[in-house]
């Protein structure tokens, strides 16, 4: 054991904590390696992530900064939906903004349960954005759009494979509707692949470091980390700054610029982002809630120590709150169309965050990814 009641080891600590970062970095290696898909092969466009039974982010893998940040919401929607019903060898799939935590239908999450016995300790989730999700147009990507429904299936938390047996009606009906139906299987299985990886890791820390010690240290890394981001959060200037950006429109609207405002208060250890002054919903590029959540976080870290980017996880989240207002296109409600929503509106709403906390603390932020912000109206 390394721990006595409440006491920490650092080293063991620091053995754990990127234990936990390297298994979610090894579930990225199997996925770029076996992907079907380009955008996953070469650009890392998914995400891999651990969570504990209570849905909060312990480690994310080497991926897209977006991604890193998008599983809680999918986590969430399977606890919130199943409960009780979750058992040994369940894996559930999910890719709906509005009912199963996702960001746009391309992105097709799924969700394991980790079991010591009978007793659910961890979650492992992937997403990958997959080469069809039925819809109009292949991958998703469609502006003309009349509602979310003609982007793709619309998938809330289901089972996709249950104790362990493969839910063949659910598999049949997925596959039956989608384009390059041999591609996404296999890309679904390297996702797969990823978690029983991880799930094996997990299962050996904890046969070396005991259940509860296992726990203790889970809960110290959730504290180590809020403590670092809340400590470097105080470094910034208390005031309210502001900044935003735009994209030049939303796919049927030319040449109608799309706005997002951020009003972000710094206040002692904490960072609250206001973008209820954003425009109203639009059509394809609307960001869902969990979308938006991310790239706040991402926004916010990016002016903040970098060196600890690998680390990120629920307690670096717990010192940034947000503030949306539904109906906006960075809190869309049903049945609004998501489908650009990675790239727009949710660069703007990062680029947004760095203009405002740029005024702050100019030394330490980074620029706006690929592009500059869009000039003040």
């Amino acid at each position: 054991m390394a721990t006595t009641g409440t006491q920490i080891d650092p080293m063991t600590l620091s053995v754990v904590h990127n234990r936990l970062v390297h298994i979610t970095r090894e579930m990225s290696q199997v996925i770029m390696r076996c992907s079907q898909n380009y955008p996953s092969s070469q650009l890392f466009d998914f995400g891999t992530a651990l969570f504990d039974a209570r849905g909060r982010l312990l480690a994310h893998g080497a991926s897209l900064p977006g991604n890193a940040f998008t599983g809680n919401g999918q986590v969430e929607a399977v606890l919130k939906r199943f409960g009780d019903r979750i058992y040994p060898g369940d894996e559930f799939i999910a890719n709906d903004p509005y009912v199963g935590g996702g960001t746009h239908l391309g992105c097709w999450g799924f969700v394991s349960p980790i079991f010591y016995g009978d007793e659910l300790l961890f979650f492992v989730h992937t997403k990958q954005h997959q080469m069809d999700t039925s819809g109009a147009y292949p991958g998703g990507y469609f502006p003309g759009a009349y509602d979310i429904h003609a982007e793709g299936l619309c998938m809330p938390p289901i089972k996709f494979t249950e104790r362990g047996q493969p839910n063949e009606g659910v598999r049949d009906f997925l596959y039956n509707n989608v384009r390059f139906r041999e591609d996404v299987k296999i890309d679904n299985q390297s996702q797969f692949a990823a978690h029983r990886i991880a799930a094996d890791r997990v299962a050996r820390m904890i046969e070396r470091y005991g259940k509860e010690t296992m726990l203790t240290y889970v809960e110290a890394i959730i504290e180590r980390m809020e403590k670092f981001v809340r400590s470097e959060i105080e470094k910034l200037p208390d005031g309210t700054y502001y900044g935003q950006a735009a994209c030049d429109d939303d796919g049927s609207r030319h040449g109608i610029p799309i706005w997002v405002r951020a009003r972000v208060i710094v206040e002692g250890d904490e960072v609250t982002v206001d973008l209820t002054e954003s425009d109203k919903q639009v059509a394809f590029v609307n960001s869902p809630l969990e979308n938006t959540k991310a790239r706040v976080y991402t926004g916010v870290f990016f002016c903040l120590d970098t060196s600890m980017a690998r680390y990120h996880n629920q307690g670096s989240c717990n010192p940034v709150k947000f503030i949306t207002e539904p109906g906006t296109v960075v809190h869309p409600v049903y049945p609004a169309t998501v489908g650009a929503c990675p790239i727009f509106v949710g660069t703007q709403i990062r680029d947004a965050v760095i203009q405002a906390l740029g005024q702050a603390a100019p030394e330490k932020c980074t620029s706006g990814w690929w592009r500059a912000t869009a000039a003040t109206r």
